[in-house]
């Protein structure tokens, strides 16, 4: 028997706090990306954000070197790059 995927229901556009909720930031943060994404259609008072203008926007800032966030102290003495044991 074969099994089909669930197709997710997933909206293309929100208000600024369901957006913020489903992209876990604060709202002010969410509403200024989505300017700068250029993803708000407004409709008299009713403002929506475009999802998938959204996430190609926030693609953007996708860190890809895997050693960006590591923390790897130099040593002075030496010149050499070390790291320190964690107890």
């Amino acid at each position: 028997m074969e099994r089909k995927p669930k197709k997710v229901d997933r909206k293309r556009f929100v208000r600024y706090k369901e957006g913020a909720e489903l992209y876990s930031m604060c709202q002010s943060k969410f509403e200024d990306m989505a300017r700068d994404a250029g993803a708000i259609y407004k409709l008299n008072k009713l403002v929506l954000v475009n999802c998938d203008i959204f996430e190609e926007y926030l693609e953007t800032f996708h860190i890809k070197d895997v050693n960006f966030l590591r923390k790897v102290p130099l040593n002075e003495k030496e010149g050499k790059i070390t790291t320190k044991k964690r107890l």
